[in-house]
């Protein structure tokens, strides 16, 4: 119950957590059933975490419920345009402190650490944050696309409608730092 891949206490969390957060309501889990329903199978010494067979259907909108939250919110076209420019603004956060005289790289442990790194004449990163990041971003090393990234309302629209379509776009040669010629 702590830790499987098909339903483990974490994925309940994120499911009931994400729907209310989102107020997508697909499906409610009854998870006092659930929790009814585990059981402890001894099997040749071994012990075995088991459900009974009236908490199969709650395993079963678990599930539902997870592979719907991830095609409709997580894989949202806003989501995952977001999660593109969150990943331009890294990659360049990382070059750009990368060419310090340190040649050390950003995104280390060296930088979450009370120690930090320090990047010559660029600073000293410590107990490295998001708001780190955004403060870079914002006042650092902007461009166009991080600052889209904060300027929601001039962003530009996605041009597709799903996951599928979405990897066809980013995935090809158009993808490779060709953003440009979509504009």
């Amino acid at each position: 119950m702590l830790n499987s891949p098909i339903i483990d206490v974490d994925r309940l969390d994120y499911i009931i957590r994400d729907a209310k957060t989102t107020g997508f309501q697909s499906v409610s889990i009854d998870y006092e059933r659930l929790l009814e329903g585990i059981r402890i199978i001894d099997n040749n010494g071994s012990k075995y975490l088991a459900y009974h067979k009236s908490a199969l259907s709650v395993i079963e909108n678990v599930i539902y419920v997870h592979d719907t939250e991830r095609k409709w919110i997580q894989n949202h076209p806003v989501i995952l345009y977001e999660h593109f420019l969150l990943q331009h603004a890294m990659r360049n956060i990382d070059k750009y402190f990368a060419l310090s005289e340190s040649g050390s790289r950003f995104f280390s442990l060296d930088s979450l650490s009370r120690n930090g790194r320090n990047f010559g004449s660029k600073g000293k990163i410590s107990l490295l944050a998001d708001e780190d990041i955004l403060y870079i971003m914002k006042n650092v090393i902007s461009d166009d696309l991080m600052d889209e990234y904060f300027f929601r309302g001039s962003r530009g629209h996605p041009l597709w409608k799903s996951e599928a379509e979405y990897r066809a776009l980013f995935d090809n040669e158009l993808g490779k730092n060709k953003l440009s010629k979509l504009s």
